[in-house]
């Protein structure tokens, strides 16, 4: 199945600072660095989650659907990374990834 077009992003439910730093607090560690920049080191420094949090609490708050360059930031495709290549693989034996 093949989806072209634009989704208007939900109204989300408001979240303060601290569950914004419960959340970053479950993310996984020890992972590369992907496209975002974000390292996992910064999830080790106290001082780093609670300025994120603010951050993130803020974005988190804005209507999205009223940023006009929304569309250019968020171009991607999930990709199915077959592990086991080139075999045909089962349902278990592949990894979605993000194309930007």
């Amino acid at each position: 199945m093949h989806y072209v077009g634009n989704l208007p992003f939900p109204d989300l439910p408001p979240l303060d600072e601290e569950e914004v730093a419960s959340l970053l607090y479950k993310l996984a560690t020890g992972k590369a660095i992907s496209f975002d920049l974000f390292f996992y080191m910064l999830l080790r420094d106290q001082s780093a989650i609670t300025k994120l949090s603010k951050i993130l609490k803020d974005f988190w708050s804005q209507d999205l659907n009223k940023i006009d360059s929304l569309n250019e930031l968020f171009k991607a495709r999930l990709v199915a990374l077959n592990k086991f290549h080139p075999k045909t693989p089962k349902s278990d034996e592949l990894r979605p990834i993000i194309i930007l």
